[in-house]
């Protein structure tokens, strides 16, 4: 994974993401089943950490963006005493952390498993996880599918605005090439933020890799896994 791929979208990653709230119900679900302590991959901004620490729950946080953490903890510098210190954060890749304890339940939330742009580092992030898990704990995470057409048609161009507020306004231009023969989606993203007579512009590329329900199915036998459960 690239060094601090999301510098360039840390600011404005919450504009984007901060309303999406699905999933939450479910990752919580999960913890009141197994418990804690919780450790989450690719907790960013905190999206899923939050709530989860709001709940009750101990969780650590890794995540290899400093831009994404740095906002996370400014974050729960707002939150109450108990839930700061139900949280702990540390910057570290998901492929090679050793934290030397055990977890009840490992999270990888809003597809992040993505960014690992290889099988082999998809199988050192999978094996990582195990290591880490306690006895009778859980491994959930979630990863989207590309649609087909997108797939046969080779790219694809978004573009629409959103509304902030009264006084500022989001512009989003989006291209993503699809690889079929190597499961790769390169997107170039641009995006511009208006406010009255100003405005300001964020641009970045990143990679990301697809993987089908076979592919996860034996990275997760490979890394240790006896019980597969799948939720579409």
């Amino acid at each position: 994974m690239e060094e601090d791929s999301y510098k360039s979208f840390a600011e404005i990653y919450d504009l984007f993401y901060s309303s999406r709230v699905e999933d939450i119900d479910f990752y919580a679900g999960l913890a009141e089943r197994y418990g804690d302590p919780i450790l989450e991959l690719g907790c960013g901004t905190g999206r899923v950490l939050i709530p989860l620490a709001r709940r009750g729950y101990k969780i650590v946080g890794i995540d290899n963006s400093e831009s994404m953490l740095t906002i996370l903890r400014k974050k729960l510098e707002k939150e109450t005493k108990d839930v700061r210190e139900r949280v702990e954060i540390i910057k570290a890749d998901m492929r090679n952390f050793s934290l030397g304890k055990g977890f009840k339940l490992i999270i990888i939330p809003f597809s992040s498993i993505v960014h690992l742009k290889t099988l082999d580092d998809a199988l050192l992030t999978f094996t990582n996880v195990f290591n880490h898990l306690n006895n009778k704990g859980a491994f959930a995470f979630d990863v989207f599918i590309p649609s087909h057409e997108y797939i046969v048609k080779g790219s694809r161009i978004s573009f629409y605005t959103l509304d902030i507020n009264e006084s500022r306004k989001l512009i989003l231009w989006e291209r993503a090439k699809y690889d079929p023969t190597n499961q790769y989606i390169y997107v170039d993203r641009l995006v511009e933020i208006v406010s009255g007579n100003d405005s300001k512009k964020y641009f970045w590329k990143y990679t990301l890799r697809w993987y089908t329900k076979p592919e996860i199915e034996l990275l997760l036998r490979l890394a240790g896994c006896k019980k597969i459960e799948v939720y579409q």
